[in-house]
């Protein structure tokens, strides 16, 4: 009986000292966001999706997006990743346009609050040339992270999701 319990000690002894499961923080925990598209549509000027936005950056191609806010893990480390069904190749004459730029000397018109009576901004036709110079797919990834922020307590970062890519450079 001595035995058994002198057993017992040494297995409940090495049981303390082995290392268990994972610490919370180092389990990888899954956030799964499904994105549908819809058909898209063949607009005058370039590519439509039902019920999605614009890209609204500056001299880059306007395509289609969807944006999400996605809820992170209060602490630790985390990636994005992403899957995708299947693609298939629209009509390679469609040009997609690029974002309107503002006109930069707008604001130098005169003294005072130079927007205080102005409706609509000017802008101007100005493709971006370190997106349209390249030989490359815009945007480089179907799925784009934003900066980790903080709101309420609740760590989040915002995200857009690019049904669709082209490669500006090579537009007619």
């Amino acid at each position: 009986m001595r035995r058994i319990r002198i057993l017992a000690f040494v297995l409940l002894l090495l049981g303390l000292l082995v290392p268990g499961a994972p610490a919370m923080s180092d389990s990888r925990v899954g956030l799964d966001m499904r994105v549908l598209t819809p058909a898209f549509e063949l607009i005058e000027d370039g590519i439509a999706v039902s019920g999605y936005a614009f890209n609204d950056v500056p001299g880059a191609p306007r395509l289609p997006v969807h944006g999400a806010v996605l809820e992170l893990p209060a602490s630790g480390r985390w990636e994005l990743d992403f899957v995708s069904s299947g693609s298939h190749i629209l009509d390679p004459r469609i040009t997609v346009p690029a974002v309107p730029v503002p006109v930069a000397n707008q604001a130098k018109m005169g003294p005072g609050d130079p927007l205080q009576n102005t409706t609509t901004v000017l802008t101007e036709d100005r493709p971006d040339p370190t997106i349209y110079g390249r030989d490359a797919y815009y945007p480089h990834s179907p799925v784009v992270a934003g900066a980790e922020q903080w709101q309420r307590g609740n760590a989040c970062c915002p995200s857009v999701s690019f049904p669709s890519s082209t490669i500006p450079s090579r537009a007619s």
